[in-house]
């Protein structure tokens, strides 16, 4: 898996707040099927990274480094992994949280990875 002059670098984001969810264990095995094809991976535990709500109008630099780290791991990515739990027909919450603090923060380049 190569894009331009190097690997695909492909960012996995899952959990839930249960311990050891079985959808966790599944992205975790196909971001290693992605580094079986060439890729290089990295995986964003949302148990792990604890992030806080999120609110309208804050700036993201308020946020700390855990929102942070997020945001810019989804900016560089070339493709994404996206790994929930279903509750009663939905998305997890701590699922849905990531994606609003992402799509808020404005890109400086690249091609735009979310649209809705």
């Amino acid at each position: 898996m190569t894009h331009g002059n190097g690997p695909l670098h492909i960012v996995g984001v899952g959990g839930t707040l249960r311990e050891d969810p079985t959808s966790l264990g599944a992205l975790r095995q196909s971001l290693v099927a992605a580094e079986e094809a060439g890729a290089e991976t990295e995986l964003l535990d949302l148990r792990g990274l604890k992030l806080p709500l999120y609110e309208p109008g804050k700036p993201l630099e308020e946020y700390g480094p855990e929102v942070e780290r997020l945001v810019e791991a989804v900016r560089e990515a070339d493709g994404l992994l996206i790994s929930t739990a279903a509750h009663h027909g939905a998305l997890a919450g701590v699922t849905k949280m990531p994606w609003t603090s992402c799509s808020s923060s404005r890109r400086t380049s690249g091609p735009t990875w979310m649209a809705g």
